[in-house]
């Protein structure tokens, strides 16, 4: 028998391990950004506002993944590009959150 750990038990080891760390997470096509790592990224002035879900409101669960932002696999290149443009500086990460 698998026991797979949730998706927001992992992300927050990670983040734990190296808080600084931006973590796009890889879902199926999209990449997703998660809690304060939306705002962070946010600071670019690259997101859109209406594009953020907060779960907050919906459940009370900790560790969550209170916030999210996804972008489509086809066009995070060209994201990560004017990302760096932007905010040169910021520390990230791409793939999937794997046990």
């Amino acid at each position: 028998m698998t026991v797979k750990t949730p998706l927001r038990i992992l992300w927050q080891q990670r983040k734990d391990n190296d808080p600084d760390t931006v973590l796009f997470v890889k879902i199926g096509r999209f990449y997703h950004l998660f809690n304060d790592d939306v705002d962070r990224v946010n600071a670019s002035g690259l997101l859109l506002e209406k594009h953020i879900v907060n779960f907050a409101s919906v459940h009370s669960l900790k560790p969550s993944l209170d916030k999210m932002w996804a972008i489509p696999e086809t066009i995070i290149v060209n994201f990560l590009m004017r990302l760096d443009e932007t905010m040169p500086d910021l520390k990230y990460e791409c793939g999937a959150i794997v046990r």
